[in-house]
């Protein structure tokens, strides 16, 4: 009599023990990327049509603790990917919330400090601009470092940093982009540093 329910119990705890399996099994999906910038485009004359303004996302600046904004929080976009390249890092990073920035840094890391900028390109649109998107020229780049004494830095996955642009041009308009901040963090390439570990 006790057979049928001892193999309804067995039956059941195999039936629980492969559910366990395949819940652990399952991939936890990767923190949501947050950032945060402050930029300071410029107006630098005749030739710019459009006046001087800052915009922000989030609270960045030079030093202090960043207050990033996550990723699909109101109506924030925020797109990272930060992974080892040769002499560093590879930076890429677009921000949209009051305005769209991106950037693109080829190679950056903390050696690469006010005296040693790392080259790179950005663009930026917003009310301000009318929507037009102002883009850095392939000459004279934008310049890219971290101030490491106030706790910026670069590493896999996460950056806070410095820029500024000579030259940021859209059609006839040539501005330029003042001494501005970016943070972000969660971003692809973090788990190549974790498996270095």
């Amino acid at each position: 009599m006790l057979l049928r329910p001892l193999g309804s119990l067995l039956g059941v705890a195999a039936f629980a023990g492969v559910a366990l399996v395949v819940v652990g099994c399952e991939e936890t999906p990767p923190p949501n990327p947050e950032g945060g910038f402050t930029v300071n485009f410029r107006d630098t004359g005749a030739d710019c049509s459009i006046a001087s303004h800052d915009a922000a996302m989030g609270t960045v600046g030079p030093s202090g603790d960043p207050a990033l904004t996550a990723n699909g929080s109101g109506n924030a976009d925020v797109s990272c990917t930060i992974q080892n390249a040769s002499g560093g890092f590879s930076v890429s990073v677009q921000l949209t919330e009051v305005a769209n920035v991106q950037v693109t840094i080829p190679s950056f890391s903390n050696e690469n400090t006010v005296d040693n900028k790392a080259d790179g390109s950005m663009s930026y649109a917003s009310t301000e601009t009318g929507g037009d998107v102002y883009i850095s020229p392939a000459d004279p780049k934008c310049k890219f470092w971290v101030d490491t004494d106030a706790g910026q830095f670069v590493r896999a996955g996460e950056a806070w940093f410095t820029f500024e642009c000579a030259s940021i041009i859209s059609e006839m308009s040539d501005c330029a982009m003042g001494t501005s901040y970016i943070a972000v963090r969660n971003c692809e390439g973090a788990s190549e540093e974790e498996e270095e570990e």
